[in-house]
């Protein structure tokens, strides 16, 4: 029962992916093939990290209300840009969602014909920014951020970070109100451009902002990601403490029937024993009760600041499943 009736809370992130595109790279040749895999698995394993879950959505399938549940869409790597995708994110974006896309964005159609201006299908405008030219490149370029608050709630940016791979050169569109919030130090160029159309947002980048996150761990990268999530309005379903040399632990969150319960699963991927803290957003007052179905014992839970608050002891490559309710 306790599986069957239970589902993931629902992602806020999505991330859109184009069979299409991911071939095109392959074709290129070189490492090409492999940009798509590296950019979105650095971009997924800070957000895992942090535990943030995403949807990967069909880009064949996307429409503005198959995007309209997340409060962030995610383009990594993203070369083929269909019709379809172009028209959601028009009203994706107007209707107060923030659209997150880093270097090749929307260069060619489904077709492998390249767009005059790119990105393609009026996106140049709904980003604030075209695309000239670029330039690839194994070492990594410094980027220093320009308008540290250039984001939507104030939402402060990290003072320097790392590029990969592509440094493009980007030009604000006329009229279209973008505004360059970092630049490439070596050449002074846009490196991030951010344009607000009401509550909504969009952020291109002249870079590929997965790669130095999986390749170096760049903080300032990860610190641009975190920097969007929150300005999006992103709070992870969960939030998980551990202390400093404890391996990795993660956490998923279900609902069940009711709206005021829930089941949290505490994954102890080390190979050692942990204490873990948990927190989870949860509005009022009530007095709220836990139970560790695994362990059979009751856990208990604190309630304040809209929050649930939970520490327990989870042994070595180990989990838990705590159901919480009033």
């Amino acid at each position: 029962d306790l599986f069957l009736d239970s589902k993931p809370v629902p992602a806020q992130v999505a991330v859109v992916y184009d069979v299409l595109g991911d071939l095109k790279a392959k074709v290129q040749g070189g490492d090409w093939g492999s940009f798509l895999a590296k950019d979105l698995i650095g971009i997924y394993r800070t957000l895992w990290r942090d535990q943030v879950r995403i949807n990967v959505l069909d880009a064949r399938q996307v429409t503005a209300s198959s995007l309209k549940p997340h409060k962030l869409v995610i383009f990594p790597f993203y070369l083929c840009l269909r019709s379809n995708v172009a028209e959601a994110l028009e009203e994706y974006v107007a209707s107060g969602g923030t659209v997150l896309a880093d270097a090749r964005f929307g260069i060619i159609d489904e077709h492998d014909r390249g767009y005059p201006v790119n990105p393609g299908l009026g996106m140049a405008k709904l980003f604030g920014a075209r695309r000239h030219d670029l330039v690839a490149s194994h070492s990594p370029s410094p980027i220093r951020i320009s308008d540290a608050a250039g984001l939507l709630k104030g939402v402060t940016l990290p003072g320097h970070l790392m590029g990969g791979v592509f440094r493009e050169e980007l030009q604000l569109e006329k009229g279209s109100e973008g505004k360059i919030v970092g630049i490439f130090e070596n050449t002074g160029t846009p490196a991030v451009v951010v344009r607000r159309t009401g509550k909504g947002q969009t952020i291109l980048l002249g870079f590929s902002l997965g790669i130095p996150l999986l390749d170096n761990n760049d903080p300032g990268a990860a610190g641009l990601l975190r920097a969007v999530l929150k300005s999006a309005g992103v709070e992870p379903a969960i939030r998980v403490t551990t202390a400093p040399v404890a391996g990795p632990v993660e956490g998923v969150v279900h609902s069940r029937g009711r709206a005021d319960e829930r089941v949290i699963y505490l994954l102890n991927w080390g190979h050692r024993q942990t204490q873990v803290t948990a927190e989870v957003p949860w509005p009022g007052q009530a007095v709220l009760r836990g139970k560790d179905f695994v362990a059979g014992r009751p856990v208990e839970v604190q309630h304040k600041e809209n929050h649930a608050l939970f520490t327990l002891t989870l042994p070595a490559d180990h989990a838990a499943a705590v159901e919480i309710r009033p």
